[in-house]
């Protein structure tokens, strides 16, 4: 009614659906009531039509309709949807774990279930006939045949969301069964070599993308995406079916992919694209803890400490280009500051930790920030270039080690600022400080 004759549907204040519908006419008045009589006999025939594919489908379970899929194509090369099915249900085991630490409670039995059936309603009169409901269709066979609310609510909202502004997954069990769709679709395109790009996604990769980074950022679900994509992608492997570029280019070209559509999300929530930048460049393999990294990079730049913070980490990175880092040795700490600085970064470790155990990524910040005053001294007194090659590396493996706390929330290259005064290491004599951190 709504898709195809473009009718309002009513409900009762409960929520209940009514058995009225209004129409829209461009014209002033129908006084012998034929426009209303003319569109009352076009939806009561439609109503027929459905009811008569529901009486012809319900001759048999929802179960039964899946030995057609064999019969349906998912794509030319990578097979029917019976072998997707296949390739889905390993895959939301992966999925499924990560929803339980999450704190959710996930159905194991319904989601099996619910994977089996996914695609069921594809061979049916009823979506064949209305294909705009597959996945309701489903939902709605699997509550008429008993098989539970928890694998009809997973079936009816496995294609959710479908774009940008529609809701997620009602349940847990939904997200990880959509999750297994989208990510072996995906996995399957980027084998073949299929790109989206701006003008051309004919199977609808970008939308699919940006389902998976709503579903985990908006369900709070933390999980090693490239792991995933890897799976995903194997599964096709062990199934027998071979893309026309290497697993392993069809893995990273993924992934970049990722990161566009994690950018485009940032971005639309109004996070600076410098501090969307930011944290990508450091991690973008959980995109749920890399949303927060984001909002804490872009809420922290108003602190009067942050430039400093930004300049300290642009200048470690500079002067540790190109260079080969060992480990730090307490053993070769000769000056005074480089001591002091050592004593500092263990001081403020396991707050940093503490911080980045809770997701308090600004808080991880403003601890980082106060080595602001030990790395200056540092920077003033030490010859981190020293001739000393011992001295030398121990001295890079110090900055090495504090740059990795930094990567911990962001890559501070990425950002913007007003004044670039990083200064490049010093081959002797003294260095200039940078600006201080001031907490």
């Amino acid at each position: 009614m709504r898709h195809h004759q473009k009718f309002f549907s009513l409900m009762q204040g409960s929520g209940r659906l009514l058995n009225r519908f209004l129409a829209v006419a461009d014209t002033q008045g129908d006084p012998h009531g034929a426009i209303r009589k003319g569109n009352e006999w076009v939806l009561r025939a439609r109503l027929a039509d459905a009811r008569f594919f529901w009486e012809e489908d319900r001759k048999k379970a929802l179960r039964d309709h899946t030995t057609g899929l064999a019969r349906v194509t998912f794509h030319e090369k990578l097979g029917s949807y019976a072998r997707k099915i296949e390739r889905m249900l390993p895959l939301a085991g992966a999925v499924l774990p990560a929803f339980e630490r999450a704190g959710l409670a996930v159905d194991r039995a319904a989601v099996q279930e619910a994977v089996r059936l996914s695609k069921a309603d594809l061979t049916t009169q009823m979506v064949k006939e209305f294909p705009e409901l597959e996945g309701i269709v489903g939902g709605l066979y699997a509550r008429a045949d008993g098989l539970g609310e928890r694998v009809a609510a997973a079936i009816a909202g496995h294609y959710l969301p479908r774009g940008a502004d529609d809701p997620l997954p009602a349940t847990p069990e939904a997200a990880v069964v959509s999750l297994a769709d989208r990510i072996d679709t995906q996995a399957g395109i980027f084998l073949l070599g299929i790109v989206p790009t701006g003008s051309r996604d004919p199977y609808g990769v970008r939308r699919s993308v940006l389902g998976v980074c709503r579903i985990f950022i908006g369900m709070k679900v933390r999980v090693l995406l490239g792991d995933l994509v890897e799976r995903a992608i194997r599964t096709y492997g062990e199934a027998g079916i071979e893309g026309s570029v290497r697993p392993a280019d069809a893995r990273s070209s993924l992934l970049e992919f990722y990161r566009g559509r994690l950018q485009h999300l940032g971005e639309s929530d109004g996070l600076r694209p410098d501090s969307v930048r930011s944290a990508l460049a450091a991690s973008m393999d959980d995109p749920y803890d890399a949303r927060l990294r984001m909002a804490a990079l872009d809420d922290i730049r108003a602190e009067p400490g942050f430039e400093a913070l930004a300049l300290a980490h642009k200048r470690i990175k500079n002067i540790l280009q190109d260079q080969v880092v060992t480990l730090p040795d307490p053993a070769l700490l000769k000056e005074d500051a480089e001591r002091a600085l050592d004593r500092s970064v263990r001081s403020v470790l396991p707050a940093i930790e503490a911080a980045q155990a809770r997701l308090d990524h600004a808080g991880a910040l403003r601890e980082i920030a106060r080595l602001g005053d030990p790395l200056g001294r540092f920077f003033e007194e030490v010859l981190v270039m020293a001739e000393d090659r011992r001295l030398r590396d121990n001295r890079l493996a110090i900055l090495r080690s504090i740059g990795s706390l930094f990567l911990r929330v962001g890559d501070f290259s990425e950002i913007t600022l007003q004044r670039e005064t990083v200064a490049p290491a010093r081959a002797s004599g003294a260095a200039t400080r940078p600006p201080e951190s001031r907490r």
